[in-house]
């Protein structure tokens, strides 16, 4: 079962099959802001798809950065923001117990819900500088994906976690600005002239990529201007000719 949380706002919310969100007290999800729309967005399933639609809202859905219009698939680890509220990020629950709410800004009911982390291995195995392989196996699972663009995305993201001090807490480790990401990636030159959602729409694309394999890459975690892969250091290995 899907759980949208939000932790800069100390907020989560569980659902089934449906979430509609809107400052309107009839939706399942009430953001009491004032440039959040009274029905701003709807999630749902379709089959086993959980897509998000925006409601003609006046400052938009964004997901991994993007401006979304019509029915947008999501992953686990999609970040989503309904006009300025947010950054939210979509897990999913099974095992750990923990609380979770149904309104933001506002006083709300509790309720426990289930949630749980699903063992993962990456290693990512380069070719040349921007080539490589990537192998993820995870709760039995293996894929393994040959590419250029997700390849760098993710070794750049694998080498700032490796770097990072044992003793940093995991909620602080591995983070990279979005500003260096983009240069890490396509250059000083080549960042200044891509489209601003272009490294969101990377991060969205690798994350589908995996999913569609069967592989949960809620891993690559998304805030408010910087990227991570939320990994243990062990989890991880590089390998370079």
């Amino acid at each position: 079962m899907p759980l949208l949380t939000a932790e800069s706002l100390e907020h989560e919310v569980k659902f089934a099959r449906r979430l509609a969100v809107g400052r309107g007290p009839e939706n399942d999800l009430v953001i009491e802001d004032p440039r959040v729309s009274t029905a701003h967005a709807l999630l749902a399933f379709e089959g086993a798809r959980l897509r998000v639609m925006d409601l003609n809202s006046r400052n938009g859905t964004y997901v991994d950065g993007i401006r979304i219009g019509r029915w947008v698939d999501l992953v686990e680890g999609s970040e989503l923001r309904f006009g300025p509220a947010g950054p939210f990020h979509l897990r999913e629950t099974n095992g750990r117990r923990r609380k979770a709410s149904t309104t933001v800004g506002a006083t709300v009911a509790a309720s426990e819900v289930d949630q749980g982390a699903v063992s993962t291995r990456l290693m990512l195995y380069s070719k040349d500088l921007a080539n490589g392989t990537i192998v993820v196996e995870q709760a039995g699972q293996r894929f393994r994906y040959d590419g250029s663009m997700r390849f760098l995305l993710l070794y750049i993201l694998a080498a700032e976690l490796l770097e990072e001090p044992e003793a940093t807490p995991r909620p602080n480790r591995g983070w990279v600005a979005d500003d260096r990401l983009r240069i890490k990636l396509w250059g000083l030159h080549g960042a200044d002239r891509r489209d601003p959602s272009a490294l969101g729409k990377l991060i969205h694309d690798t994350r589908a990529m995996m999913r569609r394999k069967g592989i949960e890459a809620g891993f690559i975690q998304k805030k408010n201007g910087a990227t991570r892969l939320d990994l243990l250091q062990g989890q991880v290995e590089l390998h370079t000719p």
